[in-house]
């Protein structure tokens, strides 16, 4: 690759990366949410859970909360590809302009 396609590539692949996660993160979210807020209801209406042995509430709910935090890690990290994203074009505008 020449130096200027590498400069279009590596922004566009942070869009898709940026975009694959906030879906991920959103879908997460949801199923999340419903898993620690009304674990009953999770266990008896989401089609694969019948599979698993015996409802126990606290274990629905606990892995609520882990789709929770990971939810947070995920946001997170778009976050922070978004940061350092404006400071890289930051960092270039100040390189070109020596």
């Amino acid at each position: 690759m020449t130096p200027q396609s590498t400069d279009t590539a590596v922004p566009m692949m942070k869009k898709w990366l940026r975009g694959g996660l906030i879906t991920l993160a959103a879908l997460q979210t949801v199923a999340s949410v419903w898993q620690y807020v009304f674990p009953r209801s999770f266990y008896d209406d989401f089609p694969t859970v019948r599979l698993d042995p015996a409802y126990n509430e606290h274990l629905v709910s606990d892995v609520g909360g882990l789709g929770l935090a990971l939810t947070a890690m995920s946001r997170g990290r778009c976050l922070r590809l978004s940061v350092r994203r404006e400071a890289d074009v930051t960092k270039r505008g100040r390189s070109a302009r020596r």
